[in-house]
């Protein structure tokens, strides 16, 4: 559970001791719905340097069946350039690679499917391949704050939540709970190389098993 609050910014509240580094321009603000948030910037082919905020691998990350991500998003003006950004991630890949590095954890993405509206695609590893749960779109409006949620089941089955409300629900046959991975958990980037860095704010990051 990251809060970012002002002199615990990168303090793990849960207690579990997964505190933070920030990567780049990233930095902590007042900005929050309650107070203390995360600031990251974009990144790219011009600016491709790792952002956001990264807490080192550990096992307690890699969820053994079920889990929730959950977190507030506020979105700037520039995010409407960039058509995919990650706001976690724990996988690196959110594409096909048959390589097993390709195929570790999670990662949760805001992709773009028109003017200011998005739908969120979170990216499963399985070990050997990956699989994608989709929510509905809704519309981002820079500026005004977004509360998500993500669950998987540990067996198949991965449901969206937007401001509290159902917004999708996939099923993947067959599956069960995700691989474990070596990277660590992001906020507001990618994990590796070619970034692609949410230019927005994030607060009260949390994840459950």
């Amino acid at each position: 559970l990251w809060q970012f609050q002002p002199g615990q910014e990168t303090r793990d509240a849960s207690g579990n001791g997964h505190d933070l580094t920030l990567r780049g321009q990233a930095r902590f603000t007042t900005d929050g719905p309650f107070g203390g948030c995360l600031e990251s910037f974009a990144a790219g082919a011009e600016n491709d340097k790792p952002q956001g905020a990264l807490a080192a691998n550990a096992p307690d990350l890699s969820p053994a069946g079920a889990f929730t991500l959950e977190l507030w998003f506020s979105a700037k003006p520039e995010l409407e350039q960039h058509p995919n950004v990650f706001l976690v991630d724990k996988k690196y890949f959110n594409y096909v690679k048959a390589v097993p590095e390709a195929n570790w954890d999670y990662c949760l993405c805001l992709v773009r499917t028109g003017e200011g509206r998005r739908r969120l695609d979170a990216h499963l590893g399985f070990g050997t391949d990956s699989a994608v749960c989709t929510s509905r779109e809704f519309p981002v409006i820079p500026g005004r704050w977004i509360h998500l949620a993500f669950t998987y089941d540990g067996a198949g089955t991965g449901r969206f939540f937007i401001n509290g409300r159902p917004a999708g629900k996939t099923i993947l046959q067959g599956r069960g709970p995700v691989t474990p991975g070596r990277y660590g958990v992001v906020l507001g980037d990618r994990y590796g190389s070619i970034h692609s860095g949410f230019p927005g704010y994030l607060a009260q990051v949390r994840l459950c098993r």
